[in-house]
């Protein structure tokens, strides 16, 4: 290096000229002593000088070894089956001190670095394990000096399967008379964790927020299902069918076959009366013995005087469900219309 400086000077000295010392100028007037330096100077010599000092600045900048801090992620692989891993420091970044040329450590900058550990050779218990990223060559040639922290510790422990029934739980408040049920999908999950905590688990409850909800009908939900720590389950969540409907109370009543459509001729129906049971909305099971609402008729298929068996309908008002009608049939004669 030691002849690139020397070089510099002879052409630093070539380029005033030995005339252009201060001292040569100190009798001189300030104008005129300026333009005679100034006219002695062999530029040419003096901006190549210049230039030289400017690559050689450069050149030493770029291969002066500094240090610099490198955030490097960990992702992990090889995580035996029957074993479940509980920390305490199951990390995923690290800091690294790298060193090299000053060049080569900022194009480092910017980068997104990915250390992959294997977990393979985790047993049970507590396990140190070494952050070798120094032995892999991440930095290319540049120098590894720290990593922090050095290692990580793991607890591993050794996982007990067993399958554990789900129970739904609907968390909302609903309009009066309404009520709600859920079925879950799948019913049952299979759950692991250490044995010590899997005595404890006779079933998981699963959550499910009903929202805002005026009137009956169906709703389908996705639910996570909540684990204690160091527990996995497959699958970790389930499909839910929420369906609201009408509280109902069971009513049973008599009401006399009506025939449809009305007819001019005579007729007579055995028996006159069927007895009714349904499942109402109990805002109107204290009215169901009066309303109009609850009806038992017959469709007849033809005007033709005669003999018929036919089925009894029911009519029901809204949210009711018919449960039994008995008897199911009536006999039905329908006579001429002269006879009537």
């Amino acid at each position: 290096m030691s002849r690139y400086w020397t070089k510099l000077l002879s052409l630093l000295r070539g380029a005033a000229g030995k005339e252009t010392a201060l001292s040569s100028f100190a009798g001189k007037d300030g104008k005129a002593g300026i333009r005679a330096l100034f006219g002695r100077v062999r530029w040419k010599e003096f901006f190549l000088a210049f230039a030289m000092a400017a690559t050689l600045w450069f050149a030493i900048s770029g291969t002066e070894n500094v240090e610099s801090l490198v955030d490097v992620r960990l992702e992990y692989k090889g995580i035996p089956k029957d074993l479940l891993i509980r920390g305490p420091s199951l990390i995923n970044r690290v800091s690294v001190r790298i060193s090299g040329p000053a060049g080569q450590v900022r194009a480092m900058s910017g980068r997104d670095y990915v250390f992959t550990m294997d977990l393979s050779s985790l047993e049970p218990g507590e396990n140190s394990l070494p952050i070798a990223i120094a032995r892999t060559g991440l930095f290319g040639g540049l120098k590894v000096i720290e990593v922090t922290p050095p290692e990580i510790i793991l607890r591993a422990e050794i996982v007990q399967t067993r399958e554990i029934p789900l129970k739904p739980d609907i968390r909302g408040v609903l309009p009066k008379g309404l009520e709600a049920e859920a079925l879950l999908i799948p019913e049952k999950v299979i759950l692991r964790g250490p044995p010590r905590e899997m005595e404890k688990i006779e079933e998981i409850v699963v959550p499910l927020p009903l929202g805002s909800v005026t009137e009956p009908g169906a709703r389908d939900l996705r639910a996570p299902l909540p684990l204690p720590a160091g527990m996995e389950a497959e699958p970790a969540s389930v499909d839910a069918v929420v369906s609201v409907d009408w509280k109902r109370k069971e009513v049973r009543l008599s009401r006399p076959v009506q025939v449809q459509p009305p007819v001019s001729f005579a007729f007579s129906l055995r028996p006159a009366t069927v007895r009714i049971q349904t499942a109402i909305p109990e805002g109107l099971a204290a009215a169901a013995a009066d309303s109009k609402e609850i009806r038992a008729f017959v469709l007849l298929p033809k005007f033709v005087p005669g003999a018929y068996v036919l089925p009894v309908e029911v009519s029901l008002p809204p949210g009711a469900l018919l449960l039994s009608v008995e008897p199911a049939e009536v006999s039905v004669v329908l006579g001429r219309e002269e006879d009537k």
